[in-house]
């Protein structure tokens, strides 16, 4: 006799007890799949890509951002006043520069600014933007290049320990290197602090002993890794340490969050 699904049997009363198990019925026996079991699986792999298409969507988003960035800084060198203009930008990028000015790193003129605009124009001005400070950042940490390999020096004493994976300490070594290129540059004393970490190779960690302000900046460096690439590292350094940036839900204004 061949298997049957559990909803052809028609099992009613202690005959329900043995799903899952074999189910004599006289001289015939039925073989029972529980319906249940195929689900979950089901469910599980649903899951799986569900979680999937959302990082891929937020790369794809996080990209977007970045090219809007880029097309607002190119006109801004150009501009006359120096704001982008309603015109100066494809319809989609607009749309994407609204969507980073959420994420604090672009600033769009406000009321007042669009009149002063207006007058300067001799002509209506309804939406203007420009990079913010951090969207600066974000472009110029973004567009740096790898830094060269630290010389170890000894760690100074009564700094927390700090251990970085190899990914988080490459973004550390980018922020510095473009460090002087920055708005918001790094705390001082930080790039010796770099030069002078120890790596684990059984842990595959780096070591640096750190200030409380040089961990903020590590922070930082992690915030402008997760614009233009890969928010991983940011993540795990929030859980670890406590600290992570990120734009206010009201204000959309890039702060600095201590997690409890």
């Amino acid at each position: 006799m061949e298997p049957i699904a559990e909803d052809a049997v028609g099992l009613s009363g202690s005959r329900a007890a043995h799903l899952g198990r074999e189910v004599h019925t006289g001289p015939v026996v039925f073989a029972v799949f529980p319906r249940a079991e195929q689900g979950s699986a089901s469910n599980v792999g649903s899951a799986e890509a569900s979680e999937k298409q959302r990082r891929g969507w937020a790369v794809r988003e996080r990209k977007a951002w970045i090219d809007a960035l880029r097309a607002v800084r190119e006109r801004e060198r150009e501009a006359r006043w120096g704001w982008v203009l309603l015109g100066d930008l494809m319809p989609n990028l607009q749309q994407a520069v609204g969507a980073a000015a959420g994420q604090g790193l672009v600033e769009l003129a406000d009321r007042e600014m669009r009149a002063e605009l207006s007058a300067r124009e001799g002509r209506p001005v309804r939406w203007a933007a420009r990079l913010s400070a951090v969207g600066h950042d974000v472009l110029t940490y973004t567009d740096a290049g790898q830094a060269p390999e630290p010389n170890p020096d000894g760690p100074a004493d009564g700094e927390q320990l700090v251990e970085l994976r190899p990914a988080e300490m490459d973004a550390v070594r980018r922020y510095v290197q473009v460090g002087e290129r920055l708005r918001v540059r790094p705390a001082d004393g930080l790039a010796q602090r770099v030069r002078g970490a120890a790596f684990d190779r059984s842990g595959n960690r780096w070591s640096l002993f750190l200030t409380a302000e040089q961990i903020e900046s590590v922070a930082y460096a992690l915030y402008l890794r997760s614009v233009g690439g890969s928010v991983a590292e940011a993540n795990r350094f929030a859980r670890t340490y406590g600290l992570v940036f990120r734009a206010g839900r009201e204000t959309g204004v890039l702060q600095l969050e201590h997690l409890s």
